[in-house]
């Protein structure tokens, strides 16, 4: 069923942060040492991954969505496992599932394509999950070496990996029952490498604090947010959302939920709270909640609420077990009802938001025969169209955010990632950005966008940046990009 409902995605196109990653992976082809250097943060599997999509598929989208479309399948299959594991009847195991897999909120990993790095991040956790030794049984050399895979995967997968330690202390007191001042032991010499990279990160970021990591204490109230959002109590704010009612009734009936799983030893409901707070612990201070942030805490919402859910089956006598099992299921098909309306106007914010990407796209193909690709280019937005303003006044699915660039056409496409995306199929060259000292007094041509296309235009100045300040001068925000050098063996 998740196949069908995913299936529309399959014939999109690349969107937003898609290109520049894909910029990314060509010069990750081209020379792989850049794999050592940093980019977008420290993920150096989703480049690996990337990169390994356009040498089987170039730079036709549908491998790459495919690709994403089997990663999420892939962790629903994961999920239902693991929710076994926890001794979840099946048909609880499979409702979780497929409400996890078909829900609005963990639609952007499955959808746009450089988001796969959170389904790559879950698919290791609930892989460790998986391979944790159970209770009074010891760590064979397969589970380790298993488990020391799946971890530095992780790594190498996102950011976000430094909550490992949690999960470690999670699987040790839920899933093989050890006791809480051992657990916390092992989790600390976990934590050693993960205090580290963090140490060395902030001393030397990766991604520059002030790009989006501005949310202050304010972006605390997210995680209630989420809470409130996912029992259907208010819509979701993607920006900082305030917190009122919704979102302390929300709180309350998590702790209801939590107290009531612990009296009765249900870990189901202690995994389950991991798998929602951990993954917001490194990103409380981001402004804003997209689904691609929401997919991993409601994955563990679902789960708290399976291990509640079974509890309570237990709990009461088999006349009225069935009336409850009745209800239940009831609350699960009105639930998936309701996802799946909600994903089918996702899926068409998602084609108005390709198509804008596709016209773009068209009209820098239309002009590649023009465009200088042996110089610097000072390269300026003068088109009055804004699409993403647009589509988020005027959603079908969930409420969205989506990232304005100011400064590219039509606030959609980095610059560089455009021109080099768009000569790809024509051997490149790769275009990279550069401050407009780094370019001297090297010839240069001035490449302004309006709306409906491109056009070069009269310098009005003599060096690269006199001409940028020109252009400031005029109220406007140029760039300057450049030529890297031809794709060898293409």
């Amino acid at each position: 069923m998740a196949a069908l409902v995913h299936a529309p995605s399959l014939r999109l196109g690349f969107v937003s942060d898609d290109f520049e990653w894909l910029r990314h992976a060509r010069t990750v082809l081209n020379d792989p040492g850049r794999l050592l250097v940093p980019f977008g943060g420290v993920r150096p599997a989703l480049a690996v991954s990337l990169a390994v999509n356009m040498l089987a598929c170039g730079v036709e989208p549908f491998g790459y969505h495919l690709a994403n479309l089997v990663l999420h399948l892939g962790c629903g299959a994961l999920l239902f496992l693991l929710l076994g594991r926890l001794s979840l009847p099946a048909p609880i195991c499979a409702a979780i599932t497929a409400l996890w897999l078909c829900s609005p909120y963990s639609l952007e990993p499955a959808q746009a394509v450089q988001s796969r790095q959170e389904t790559s991040l879950l698919a290791c956790w609930l892989g460790l999950g998986l391979v944790w030794p159970g209770p009074d049984l010891p760590w064979t050399r397969g589970r380790a070496a298993g488990a020391g895979a799946l971890a530095l995967l992780s790594a190498l997968t996102k950011e976000s990996w430094v909550v490992l330690p949690g999960f470690c202390l999670a699987f040790d007191l839920w899933l093989r029952d050890v006791p809480l001042r051992r657990a916390v032991r092992n989790a600390a010499v976990v934590a050693l490498a993960p205090f580290a990279f963090t140490i060395i990160y902030f001393i030397n970021p990766a991604i520059a604090p002030g790009s989006y990591l501005t949310g202050g204490f304010a972006a605390l109230g997210r995680v209630p947010h989420a809470l409130a959002v996912f029992l259907n109590l208010r819509a979701l704010v993607p920006a900082l959302p305030t917190v009122g009612p919704a979102e302390v009734g929300a709180t309350v009936v998590l702790a209801a939920l939590l107290v009531f799983g612990w009296l009765k030893r249900n870990w189901c409901v202690g995994v389950g709270l991991a798998f929602f707070v951990l993954p917001f612990l490194p990103i409380l201070t981001v402004p804003f909640l997209t689904s691609r942030y929401t997919t991993i805490p409601l994955l563990g919402f679902l789960m708290v609420l399976g291990g509640t859910a079974t509890e309570l089956i237990r709990l009461v006598r088999p006349p009225v077990r069935l009336a409850l099992v009745a209800a239940l299921g009831v609350l699960f098909a009105t639930q998936l009802t309701l996802d799946l309306l909600t994903l089918r106007g996702d899926m068409a914010d998602a084609s108005r938001l390709d198509a804008a990407h596709r016209r773009l796209l068209a009209e820098t193909r239309a002009f590649l025969t023009e465009l200088p690709k042996d110089r610097v280019l000072v390269v300026v937005r003068l088109d009055r169209a804004d699409p993403l303003r647009d589509l988020v006044e005027s959603v079908a699915g969930i409420p969205k955010a989506y990232f304005d660039r100011v400064r590219d056409p039509y606030g959609l496409i980095d610059w560089p990632s455009l021109l080099t995306f768009a000569l790809d199929p024509n051997g490149g060259p790769v275009f990279e950005a550069v401050e407009p000292e780094a370019a001297g007094t090297a010839s240069f041509s001035v490449l302004a966008h309006l709306d409906g296309g491109f056009r070069l235009i009269t310098p009005l100045a003599t060096s690269v940046p006199g001409e940028v300040r020109a252009w400031e001068a005029r109220g406007f925000h140029p760039r300057v990009v450049r030529p890297m050098r031809q794709n060898p063996g293409r």
